[in-house]
């Protein structure tokens, strides 16, 4: 047998060996934190139709609150004297939308108010890598 031809065979395992790793997916590690957006959509008491935007809704009530309360959070229990705290967002504009990024990743209860409407509650539950959407209605009184 010639010497090129007993290097042929070793020579080709190694180039499939290096190319297949270096074509192989990337694994990344997540990163622990999530986030949740929305819309916060008055109900107001009385309209046909039921909902509407923010302008049918009284003007006390045009400043929505969205307060994220961390319950059982990777974060909470590392560092409970600073990532323990509420997190309140404002709902902005006509249409009361909402974000929070950055959150750490566990069990939240989300409150959502405004004055003159019946308040929100709800568990959350915030994953990582992934951002939740939740859009919630509140029942307000007419103009």
């Amino acid at each position: 047998m010639p010497p090129s031809a007993r290097l042929r065979a070793p020579l080709t395992l190694c180039v499939a060996l290096c190319l297949s790793v270096g074509f192989a997916p990337a694994a990344h590690a997540q990163s622990g934190l999530g986030g949740v957006r929305g819309v916060v959509l008055p109900r107001v008491a009385g309209s046909i139709g039921g909902y509407g935007d923010w302008k049918d809704a009284p003007d006390s009530a045009r400043v929505a609150t969205v307060t994220l309360t961390p319950l059982r959070t990777l974060a909470c229990r590392a560092r409970p004297e600073t990532d323990c705290a509420p997190r309140v967002v404002p709902a902005m504009g006509m249409y009361g939308r909402y974000r929070s990024p950055r959150l750490s990743m566990g069990d939240y209860r989300m409150d959502v108010s405004a004055p003159g409407c019946t308040p929100f509650t709800a568990p959350l539950v915030i994953l990582s890598d992934s951002e939740s959407v939740v859009h919630v209605a509140l029942v307000c009184a007419g103009r």
